[in-house]
């Protein structure tokens, strides 16, 4: 596994993935190579033999900027995703190859409700509604058991109705909930929440849920689990 493949500000960095991993593994395949073709049995058994290895180390960030070191094969990981290897913003050296994400997690509103205003959300009574006015709530059926950290809480959003409506206080288990104040008039039981990727014209990315929880969009995606449905899209 390249430890720092995915760094390219420091040359340092860019001599430790040649030197001390890319050549290493090199030596070892050679010398893999080497003890297979030299053995005694007829030199066409050992070509079979020798095509039965695969070698292969190159992870994503690997996969994009060295390619040098695609060996037999590649093993992307969070690109298959399209998802960035580095957790650079903006990322020039990443622009050509244009990556698009595919995935999208997504619930629905299992409820909405006017609360008075001074009310109390959630565990722990962390959050209160304004003390001026009454606020629209609605509750997501989503929570920590299906992979949403509750990290997520201090600063992030869903997307209902095309609009960003923040979390309100801490996420449960099975359910979190919204201020849906901004998400328009008719908002209502059933409509589409998005947790990641595109609404109208706005997106929550993983890279964005990664920086509420402090961590990387590998984690993101990783931490997604079964009870979660997943829907294959196949689109031409």
């Amino acid at each position: 596994h390249f430890a720092v493949a995915d760094e390219l500000e420091e040359e340092d960095h860019i001599r430790y993935t040649r030197k001390q991993q890319y050549e290493t593994f090199s030596q070892i395949k050679d010398q893999i190579s080497e003890r297979v073709m030299s053995s005694s049995e007829s030199n066409q058994r050992n070509v079979a033999e020798r095509d039965r290895f695969l070698f292969h180390c190159s992870n994503s960030a690997a996969s994009i900027f060295y390619p040098q070191y695609h060996m037999d094969m590649v093993r992307p990981g969070v690109s298959i995703y399209g998802l960035s290897p580095r957790s650079v913003p903006c990322d020039p050296k990443l622009e050509k190859l244009q990556l698009k994400p595919v995935l999208s997690f997504k619930s629905h509103l299992a409820r909405v409700k006017r609360l008075p205003k001074g009310s109390s959300i959630s565990y722990g009574r962390v959050f209160k509604t304004p003390t001026h006015r009454d606020m629209v709530v609605g509750l997501v059926p989503v929570g920590y058991g299906d992979g949403y950290h509750r990290l997520n809480a201090k600063k992030g959003y869903v997307l209902v109705n095309g609009h960003r409506a923040p979390i309100c206080g801490r996420i449960c288990m099975d359910q979190f909930m919204v201020d849906l104040t901004d998400c328009g008039p008719n908002v209502q039981v059933n409509d589409e929440v998005t947790i990641i990727g595109k609404q109208g014209n706005e997106e929550i990315t993983a890279e964005e849920v990664a920086s509420w929880s402090e961590t990387i969009n590998y984690e993101v995606t990783t931490s997604l689990l079964n009870r979660a449905p997943r829907l294959f899209v196949h689109s031409e």
